[in-house]
Protein backbone atom coordinates (compact mmCIF):
# COMPACT_ATOMS: atom_id res chain seq x y z
CA UNK A 1 0.00 0.00 0.00
CA UNK A 2 1.15 3.45 -0.87
CA UNK A 3 2.40 6.05 1.85
CA UNK A 4 -0.66 7.83 0.58
CA UNK A 5 -3.11 5.79 0.74
CA UNK A 6 -1.77 4.96 4.28
CA UNK A 7 -2.38 8.60 5.22
CA UNK A 8 -5.73 8.73 3.67
CA UNK A 9 -6.28 5.93 5.94
CA UNK A 10 -5.48 7.54 9.09
CA UNK A 11 -6.89 10.52 7.90
CA UNK A 12 -10.48 8.93 7.99
CA UNK A 13 -10.25 7.09 11.04
CA UNK A 14 -9.69 10.53 12.74
CA UNK A 15 -12.68 12.32 11.13
CA UNK A 16 -14.99 10.68 13.30
CA UNK A 17 -16.07 11.90 16.75
CA UNK A 18 -19.31 11.98 19.31
CA UNK A 19 -20.04 12.59 22.62
CA UNK A 20 -17.87 10.47 25.10
CA UNK A 21 -19.69 7.96 27.72
CA UNK A 22 -18.65 5.27 29.40
CA UNK A 23 -20.23 1.56 29.74
CA UNK A 24 -20.73 -0.13 32.39
CA UNK A 25 -19.87 -3.37 30.72
CA UNK A 26 -16.82 -3.43 28.00
CA UNK A 27 -19.10 -3.29 24.63
CA UNK A 28 -16.27 -3.79 22.81
CA UNK A 29 -15.30 -7.37 23.65
CA UNK A 30 -18.86 -7.88 21.23
CA UNK A 31 -16.68 -6.75 17.94
CA UNK A 32 -13.18 -8.89 17.50
CA UNK A 33 -10.66 -7.97 15.43
CA UNK A 34 -9.55 -10.15 12.54
CA UNK A 35 -6.62 -12.01 12.75
CA UNK A 36 -3.31 -10.11 12.73
CA UNK A 37 -5.13 -6.92 12.83
CA UNK A 38 -4.45 -4.44 15.57
CA UNK A 39 -6.14 -3.47 18.02
CA UNK A 40 -5.70 0.36 18.73
CA UNK A 41 -6.98 1.08 21.87
CA UNK A 42 -5.25 3.89 21.93
CA UNK A 43 -8.08 5.50 19.87
CA UNK A 44 -10.66 4.71 21.90
CA UNK A 45 -12.77 7.77 23.23
CA UNK A 46 -15.13 9.78 22.13
CA UNK A 47 -17.67 7.07 21.53
CA UNK A 48 -15.16 5.25 20.02
CA UNK A 49 -14.85 2.17 21.81
CA UNK A 50 -13.26 0.00 19.44
CA UNK A 51 -10.77 0.37 16.52
CA UNK A 52 -9.36 -2.61 14.16
CA UNK A 53 -6.71 -1.74 11.48
CA UNK A 54 -5.45 -4.14 9.11
CA UNK A 55 -1.87 -5.08 8.70
CA UNK A 56 -1.40 -3.42 5.40
CA UNK A 57 -3.60 -0.26 6.63
CA UNK A 58 -5.74 -0.88 3.69
CA UNK A 59 -8.87 -1.44 5.90
CA UNK A 60 -10.47 -0.60 9.18
CA UNK A 61 -13.84 -1.34 11.49
CA UNK A 62 -14.72 0.77 14.02
CA UNK A 63 -17.53 0.58 17.28
CA UNK A 64 -19.58 3.68 18.09
CA UNK A 65 -22.36 3.45 21.01
CA UNK A 66 -23.79 6.91 22.27
CA UNK A 67 -26.67 6.53 24.69
CA UNK A 68 -30.13 8.92 23.81
CA UNK A 69 -32.92 8.84 22.64
CA UNK A 70 -34.05 5.79 20.09
CA UNK A 71 -33.32 6.90 16.37
CA UNK A 72 -35.05 4.91 13.23
CA UNK A 73 -31.95 3.21 11.62
CA UNK A 74 -32.69 4.75 8.46
CA UNK A 75 -32.44 8.23 9.81
CA UNK A 76 -29.06 7.54 11.64
CA UNK A 77 -27.34 5.60 8.89
CA UNK A 78 -28.51 8.66 6.42
CA UNK A 79 -27.38 11.82 8.74
CA UNK A 80 -24.60 9.31 9.39
CA UNK A 81 -22.90 9.05 5.63
CA UNK A 82 -24.34 12.88 4.71
CA UNK A 83 -22.30 14.18 7.63
CA UNK A 84 -19.35 11.71 6.73
CA UNK A 85 -19.80 12.49 3.10
CA UNK A 86 -19.47 15.88 3.70
CA UNK A 87 -16.04 15.50 5.31
CA UNK A 88 -15.10 13.54 2.42
CA UNK A 89 -15.76 9.44 3.32
CA UNK A 90 -16.77 7.38 1.10
CA UNK A 91 -20.53 6.83 1.07
CA UNK A 92 -21.58 7.80 -2.02
CA UNK A 93 -23.16 5.01 -3.65
CA UNK A 94 -25.56 2.88 -1.62
CA UNK A 95 -25.59 -0.79 -2.89
CA UNK A 96 -28.10 -2.26 -0.79
CA UNK A 97 -29.89 -2.16 2.39
CA UNK A 98 -31.25 -5.40 4.19
CA UNK A 99 -32.66 -5.58 7.98
CA UNK A 100 -30.50 -7.95 10.25
CA UNK A 101 -30.31 -8.32 13.71
CA UNK A 102 -27.35 -8.26 16.82
CA UNK A 103 -28.05 -10.71 19.42
CA UNK A 104 -31.32 -10.72 18.34
CA UNK A 105 -32.18 -6.88 18.36
CA UNK A 106 -33.07 -5.05 14.95
CA UNK A 107 -30.09 -3.51 12.95
CA UNK A 108 -29.64 -2.25 9.81
CA UNK A 109 -27.35 -2.65 7.24
CA UNK A 110 -26.15 -1.06 4.80
CA UNK A 111 -23.42 -1.86 1.95
CA UNK A 112 -21.61 1.70 -0.36
CA UNK A 113 -19.33 1.73 -2.13
CA UNK A 114 -17.42 5.76 -3.09
CA UNK A 115 -14.54 7.67 -3.44
CA UNK A 116 -12.24 10.03 -0.76
CA UNK A 117 -12.05 13.82 -1.67
CA UNK A 118 -8.55 12.61 -3.19
CA UNK A 119 -10.05 9.94 -5.39
CA UNK A 120 -9.57 6.59 -3.63
CA UNK A 121 -11.82 3.96 -4.11
CA UNK A 122 -13.25 2.17 -1.40
CA UNK A 123 -16.22 -0.48 -0.15
CA UNK A 124 -17.53 0.13 3.13
CA UNK A 125 -20.22 -1.59 5.15
CA UNK A 126 -22.03 0.68 8.16
CA UNK A 127 -24.63 -1.13 10.32
CA UNK A 128 -26.95 0.61 13.34
CA UNK A 129 -28.37 -1.27 16.04
CA UNK A 130 -29.79 -0.64 19.64
CA UNK A 131 -29.50 -2.07 22.68
CA UNK A 132 -29.84 -1.16 26.46
CA UNK A 133 -30.95 2.69 25.87
CA UNK A 134 -27.97 2.88 23.56
CA UNK A 135 -27.44 3.48 19.84
CA UNK A 136 -24.36 1.63 18.09
CA UNK A 137 -22.64 2.04 14.45
CA UNK A 138 -20.60 -0.62 13.02
CA UNK A 139 -18.21 0.90 10.46
CA UNK A 140 -15.97 -0.84 8.29
CA UNK A 141 -14.12 0.40 5.06
CA UNK A 142 -11.71 -1.16 2.67
CA UNK A 143 -9.22 -0.17 -0.18
CA UNK A 144 -11.24 -1.38 -3.72
CA UNK A 145 -9.79 -4.24 -4.97
CA UNK A 146 -8.38 -5.76 -1.56
CA UNK A 147 -11.01 -8.66 -1.47
CA UNK A 148 -9.35 -10.38 1.53
CA UNK A 149 -9.49 -7.22 3.62
CA UNK A 150 -13.11 -6.52 2.20
CA UNK A 151 -14.35 -9.97 3.48
CA UNK A 152 -12.58 -9.41 6.50
CA UNK A 153 -14.65 -6.32 7.74
CA UNK A 154 -17.65 -8.31 6.28
CA UNK A 155 -16.91 -11.27 8.71
CA UNK A 156 -16.44 -9.23 11.63
CA UNK A 157 -19.35 -7.50 11.26
CA UNK A 158 -21.01 -10.08 10.85
CA UNK A 159 -20.01 -11.82 14.07
CA UNK A 160 -20.76 -9.01 16.46
CA UNK A 161 -22.79 -9.61 19.30
CA UNK A 162 -23.67 -7.51 22.40
CA UNK A 163 -21.78 -9.14 25.27
CA UNK A 164 -23.82 -10.05 28.09
CA UNK A 165 -26.78 -11.02 25.86
CA UNK A 166 -27.90 -14.78 25.14
CA UNK A 167 -26.95 -14.70 21.83
CA UNK A 168 -23.12 -13.81 21.35
CA UNK A 169 -22.04 -14.21 18.01
CA UNK A 170 -23.07 -16.09 14.68
CA UNK A 171 -20.89 -18.80 15.98
CA UNK A 172 -23.17 -19.23 18.97
CA UNK A 173 -25.62 -21.88 18.97
CA UNK A 174 -28.18 -19.56 20.27
CA UNK A 175 -26.59 -16.76 17.42
CA UNK A 176 -29.89 -15.08 15.73
CA UNK A 177 -29.72 -13.61 12.38
CA UNK A 178 -26.47 -12.51 11.01
CA UNK A 179 -26.43 -8.62 9.72
CA UNK A 180 -27.24 -8.15 6.13
CA UNK A 181 -28.26 -12.08 5.55
CA UNK A 182 -31.86 -11.56 4.88
CA UNK A 183 -33.44 -15.01 5.65
CA UNK A 184 -30.23 -16.76 5.08
CA UNK A 185 -28.71 -18.22 8.82
CA UNK A 186 -26.50 -20.57 6.74
CA UNK A 187 -23.78 -18.01 6.34
CA UNK A 188 -21.75 -15.50 8.36
CA UNK A 189 -21.70 -14.03 4.43
CA UNK A 190 -25.11 -14.09 3.06
CA UNK A 191 -26.47 -11.36 0.86
CA UNK A 192 -22.84 -10.18 0.38
CA UNK A 193 -23.39 -7.62 -2.32
CA UNK A 194 -19.71 -8.05 -3.61
CA UNK A 195 -19.74 -11.74 -3.40
CA UNK A 196 -20.29 -14.49 -6.89
CA UNK A 197 -19.87 -17.40 -4.66
CA UNK A 198 -23.74 -17.51 -4.03
CA UNK A 199 -26.68 -18.24 -5.44
CA UNK A 200 -30.28 -16.82 -5.68
CA UNK A 201 -31.80 -14.76 -3.44
CA UNK A 202 -27.87 -14.06 -2.02
CA UNK A 203 -27.11 -12.29 -4.95
CA UNK A 204 -26.91 -8.56 -5.05
CA UNK A 205 -27.34 -5.73 -8.11
CA UNK A 206 -23.43 -5.11 -7.72
CA UNK A 207 -22.51 -8.32 -9.50
CA UNK A 208 -24.92 -11.31 -8.95
CA UNK A 209 -26.83 -11.31 -12.35
CA UNK A 210 -23.48 -11.48 -14.34
CA UNK A 211 -24.56 -14.37 -16.52
CA UNK A 212 -20.68 -15.58 -17.46
CA UNK A 213 -19.05 -18.41 -16.14
CA UNK A 214 -15.45 -20.17 -16.68
CA UNK A 215 -13.20 -18.00 -18.95
CA UNK A 216 -15.98 -16.93 -21.22
CA UNK A 217 -15.69 -13.42 -21.65
CA UNK A 218 -19.44 -11.01 -22.13
CA UNK A 219 -19.79 -8.61 -25.26
CA UNK A 220 -20.48 -5.18 -25.26
CA UNK A 221 -22.45 -4.10 -28.08
CA UNK A 222 -25.56 -1.44 -28.32
CA UNK A 223 -26.15 2.31 -26.94
CA UNK A 224 -25.82 2.95 -23.32
CA UNK A 225 -26.76 6.07 -21.21
CA UNK A 226 -26.10 7.21 -17.59
CA UNK A 227 -28.21 6.93 -14.98
CA UNK A 228 -27.57 10.48 -13.95
CA UNK A 229 -26.82 13.37 -15.22
CA UNK A 230 -24.15 15.81 -15.34
CA UNK A 231 -23.61 19.38 -15.77
CA UNK A 232 -20.73 21.29 -17.80
CA UNK A 233 -20.87 24.33 -20.29
CA UNK A 234 -24.01 26.25 -18.09
CA UNK A 235 -26.69 22.94 -19.12
CA UNK A 236 -26.95 19.06 -18.14
CA UNK A 237 -26.37 16.11 -19.86
CA UNK A 238 -26.74 12.63 -19.90
CA UNK A 239 -23.45 10.94 -21.27
CA UNK A 240 -23.77 8.11 -23.70
CA UNK A 241 -21.94 5.91 -25.79
CA UNK A 242 -22.46 3.70 -29.08
CA UNK A 243 -20.27 0.16 -28.20
CA UNK A 244 -19.34 -2.03 -31.29
CA UNK A 245 -18.60 -5.91 -31.74
CA UNK A 246 -14.97 -4.74 -33.22
CA UNK A 247 -13.27 -3.58 -29.87
CA UNK A 248 -14.76 0.03 -30.40
CA UNK A 249 -16.98 2.83 -29.25
CA UNK A 250 -18.14 6.49 -29.57
CA UNK A 251 -19.17 9.49 -27.28
CA UNK A 252 -22.04 11.47 -26.94
CA UNK A 253 -24.42 13.17 -24.70
CA UNK A 254 -27.99 14.24 -24.37
CA UNK A 255 -29.00 17.57 -23.21
CA UNK A 256 -31.38 16.95 -20.29
CA UNK A 257 -33.75 20.22 -20.97
CA UNK A 258 -33.85 19.66 -24.74
CA UNK A 259 -33.18 16.13 -25.68
CA UNK A 260 -30.77 17.01 -28.35
CA UNK A 261 -27.94 14.37 -29.27
CA UNK A 262 -24.67 15.43 -29.80
CA UNK A 263 -22.31 12.53 -30.91
CA UNK A 264 -18.50 12.62 -31.73
CA UNK A 265 -17.81 10.44 -34.53
CA UNK A 266 -14.16 9.34 -33.72
CA UNK A 267 -13.88 6.12 -32.66
CA UNK A 268 -11.98 4.89 -29.55
CA UNK A 269 -10.85 1.71 -28.42
CA UNK A 270 -12.35 -0.74 -25.53
CA UNK A 271 -11.01 -3.92 -23.73
CA UNK A 272 -13.15 -6.29 -21.59
CA UNK A 273 -11.26 -8.66 -18.86
CA UNK A 274 -11.57 -10.28 -16.15
CA UNK A 275 -10.50 -9.07 -12.53
CA UNK A 276 -10.99 -11.63 -10.06
CA UNK A 277 -14.57 -12.76 -10.00
CA UNK A 278 -16.00 -9.97 -11.87
CA UNK A 279 -15.53 -7.96 -15.45
CA UNK A 280 -14.42 -4.41 -16.03
CA UNK A 281 -14.03 -2.76 -18.72
CA UNK A 282 -11.45 -0.52 -20.04
CA UNK A 283 -10.88 1.97 -22.36
CA UNK A 284 -8.61 4.89 -20.43
CA UNK A 285 -11.56 6.91 -20.02
CA UNK A 286 -12.60 7.47 -16.34
CA UNK A 287 -16.54 7.00 -17.59
CA UNK A 288 -15.66 4.26 -19.82
CA UNK A 289 -13.80 2.33 -17.32
CA UNK A 290 -15.55 0.32 -14.68
CA UNK A 291 -16.93 -3.06 -13.60
CA UNK A 292 -19.54 -5.26 -15.17
CA UNK A 293 -23.03 -5.25 -13.06
CA UNK A 294 -25.39 -6.88 -15.22
CA UNK A 295 -25.42 -9.59 -18.44
CA UNK A 296 -28.81 -11.25 -20.34
CA UNK A 297 -27.30 -13.94 -22.62
CA UNK A 298 -23.44 -13.28 -21.91
CA UNK A 299 -24.29 -9.54 -22.95
CA UNK A 300 -23.43 -7.15 -21.26
CA UNK A 301 -26.53 -4.71 -19.94
CA UNK A 302 -25.35 -2.62 -17.38
CA UNK A 303 -21.59 -1.27 -15.98
CA UNK A 304 -20.60 0.71 -12.88
CA UNK A 305 -19.02 3.36 -14.13
CA UNK A 306 -15.05 4.94 -12.77
CA UNK A 307 -16.57 8.56 -13.33
CA UNK A 308 -18.43 10.38 -10.83
CA UNK A 309 -21.29 13.21 -11.80
CA UNK A 310 -20.55 16.94 -10.82
CA UNK A 311 -22.58 15.94 -7.69
CA UNK A 312 -20.30 13.47 -6.77
CA UNK A 313 -22.75 10.73 -7.44
CA UNK A 314 -21.37 7.45 -8.74
CA UNK A 315 -22.74 6.96 -12.51
CA UNK A 316 -24.34 3.87 -13.65
CA UNK A 317 -24.60 2.76 -17.59
CA UNK A 318 -27.74 0.83 -19.24
CA UNK A 319 -28.26 -0.27 -22.39
CA UNK A 320 -31.01 1.25 -24.11
CA UNK A 321 -32.81 0.46 -27.71
CA UNK A 322 -31.59 2.55 -30.75
CA UNK A 323 -28.50 3.26 -32.20
CA UNK A 324 -25.79 6.45 -31.23
CA UNK A 325 -24.17 5.97 -34.56
CA UNK A 326 -27.16 7.17 -36.54
CA UNK A 327 -26.52 10.85 -36.82
CA UNK A 328 -27.50 11.07 -33.50
CA UNK A 329 -30.43 9.05 -33.12
CA UNK A 330 -31.16 7.42 -29.70
CA UNK A 331 -33.98 5.41 -27.83
CA UNK A 332 -35.65 8.86 -27.18
CA UNK A 333 -36.85 9.14 -30.58
CA UNK A 334 -40.87 8.62 -30.18
CA UNK A 335 -42.28 5.86 -30.82
CA UNK A 336 -44.27 5.77 -33.96
CA UNK A 337 -44.63 2.01 -34.82
CA UNK A 338 -47.87 0.03 -36.07
CA UNK A 339 -49.13 -3.05 -34.18
CA UNK A 340 -47.01 -2.00 -31.09
CA UNK A 341 -48.85 -3.51 -27.86
CA UNK A 342 -50.68 -0.55 -25.62
CA UNK A 343 -49.46 -0.07 -21.82
CA UNK A 344 -52.10 0.90 -19.79
CA UNK A 345 -53.44 -0.04 -16.41
CA UNK A 346 -52.42 -0.34 -12.69
CA UNK A 347 -48.99 -3.04 -12.47
CA UNK A 348 -47.36 -3.98 -8.95
CA UNK A 349 -44.18 -5.78 -8.02
CA UNK A 350 -43.47 -9.62 -7.40
CA UNK A 351 -41.24 -8.89 -4.76
CA UNK A 352 -40.94 -6.96 -2.13
CA UNK A 353 -38.81 -4.16 -1.32
CA UNK A 354 -37.08 -2.37 1.70
CA UNK A 355 -36.63 0.97 2.44
CA UNK A 356 -37.24 3.72 4.93
CA UNK A 357 -37.56 0.81 7.69
CA UNK A 358 -40.50 -0.79 6.19
CA UNK A 359 -41.07 -3.46 3.38
CA UNK A 360 -43.31 -2.29 -0.08
CA UNK A 361 -44.56 -3.59 -3.14
CA UNK A 362 -43.70 -1.12 -5.39
CA UNK A 363 -46.55 0.18 -8.11
CA UNK A 364 -47.42 2.07 -11.11
CA UNK A 365 -50.30 3.34 -13.24
CA UNK A 366 -50.12 3.48 -16.87
CA UNK A 367 -51.94 5.44 -19.00
CA UNK A 368 -52.89 5.63 -22.29
CA UNK A 369 -51.15 9.18 -23.24
CA UNK A 370 -48.18 8.45 -22.46
CA UNK A 371 -48.03 9.19 -18.38
CA UNK A 372 -47.65 7.01 -15.69
CA UNK A 373 -47.99 7.93 -11.67
CA UNK A 374 -45.61 6.20 -9.39
CA UNK A 375 -46.35 4.34 -6.18
CA UNK A 376 -46.15 1.72 -3.44
CA UNK A 377 -48.09 -0.64 -1.22
CA UNK A 378 -46.86 -1.15 2.39
CA UNK A 379 -46.53 -4.51 3.06
CA UNK A 380 -47.72 -5.05 6.61
CA UNK A 381 -50.59 -2.40 6.36
CA UNK A 382 -51.45 -3.04 2.98
CA UNK A 383 -51.60 0.77 2.29
CA UNK A 384 -51.66 2.53 -0.54
CA UNK A 385 -49.94 5.48 -1.44
CA UNK A 386 -49.61 6.68 -5.14
CA UNK A 387 -48.03 9.99 -6.18
CA UNK A 388 -49.88 12.52 -8.34
CA UNK A 389 -46.86 13.98 -10.33
CA UNK A 390 -47.05 12.15 -13.34
CA UNK A 391 -43.95 10.88 -15.75
CA UNK A 392 -43.19 10.08 -19.12
CA UNK A 393 -42.57 6.96 -20.69
CA UNK A 394 -42.22 5.44 -23.66
CA UNK A 395 -42.87 1.58 -25.60
CA UNK A 396 -40.37 0.80 -28.61
CA UNK A 397 -39.62 -1.94 -30.59
CA UNK A 398 -36.27 -3.56 -29.85
CA UNK A 399 -35.18 -6.70 -31.52
CA UNK A 400 -37.87 -9.58 -31.58
CA UNK A 401 -39.02 -7.98 -27.91
CA UNK A 402 -40.54 -4.61 -26.43
CA UNK A 403 -38.59 -2.03 -24.37
CA UNK A 404 -40.38 0.37 -21.56
CA UNK A 405 -38.71 3.16 -21.03
CA UNK A 406 -39.45 5.10 -18.08
CA UNK A 407 -38.23 8.73 -17.25
CA UNK A 408 -38.25 8.28 -13.29
CA UNK A 409 -35.97 5.10 -12.07
CA UNK A 410 -34.45 2.16 -13.10
CA UNK A 411 -38.03 0.13 -11.76
CA UNK A 412 -39.78 1.75 -15.13
CA UNK A 413 -37.02 0.71 -17.55
CA UNK A 414 -37.80 -2.93 -19.10
CA UNK A 415 -38.76 -5.02 -21.36
CA UNK A 416 -42.06 -6.33 -22.33
CA UNK A 417 -42.43 -10.27 -21.02
CA UNK A 418 -46.09 -11.00 -21.66
CA UNK A 419 -48.98 -9.73 -23.96
CA UNK A 420 -52.42 -10.81 -24.16
CA UNK A 421 -54.57 -9.26 -26.83
CA UNK A 422 -52.18 -6.26 -27.59
CA UNK A 423 -51.73 -4.79 -24.16
CA UNK A 424 -48.63 -5.45 -21.76
CA UNK A 425 -49.59 -7.48 -18.87
CA UNK A 426 -45.87 -8.19 -17.25
CA UNK A 427 -42.56 -7.04 -18.02
CA UNK A 428 -39.14 -7.21 -16.39
CA UNK A 429 -38.54 -4.37 -14.66
CA UNK A 430 -33.98 -2.73 -14.50
CA UNK A 431 -34.12 -2.81 -11.00
CA UNK A 432 -33.70 -5.04 -8.36
CA UNK A 433 -35.17 -5.51 -4.66
CA UNK A 434 -32.82 -4.19 -1.70
CA UNK A 435 -32.04 -7.92 -1.26
CA UNK A 436 -30.51 -8.09 -4.97
CA UNK A 437 -33.61 -10.23 -6.60
CA UNK A 438 -34.72 -9.40 -9.80
CA UNK A 439 -38.20 -7.63 -10.22
CA UNK A 440 -41.01 -7.91 -12.61
CA UNK A 441 -44.46 -6.12 -12.53
CA UNK A 442 -47.78 -7.49 -13.67
CA UNK A 443 -51.11 -5.96 -14.31
CA UNK A 444 -53.60 -6.55 -11.94
CA UNK A 445 -55.87 -3.62 -12.76
CA UNK A 446 -57.28 -2.13 -15.77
Amino acid sequence: MSRTSKIILLFLILFLNFTSFSLATDMSQGLQCPPGWNDNRAARGNDLIKQCISPSQDAFIELYAAPGQEVPFGKLLDAWTQEMTQRGLPFQNIISEQPGQVSGYPAVTRVYSGHTREGNQFDSSLVASRYNGVNYVFQGLSLKGREQARQEVRKAMNTWYYPGTAQQGFSSPQGGLPLGSGNSANTPYGNDPYSNQQTGAANSAMHGHNANSGNSLPTIVGTFIADKKDYWGGHYYYRMYQFFSDGTFISGNKNAATGKIDVDSHKKSYKISKSGNNFTISSGKSCTDGYVTDTESNSITRFKSGCYSSGGKAIYFRKIPGNLANSGASASTTNSQDGKPTLTGLFIADKKDYFGGRYYLRMYQYFGDGTYLSGNKDIKTGKIDMSTNRSRYKLSKSGKSYAIQGSETYCTQGWVTKIQNNAVTRFKSGCYTSGGKKMYFYKIKN
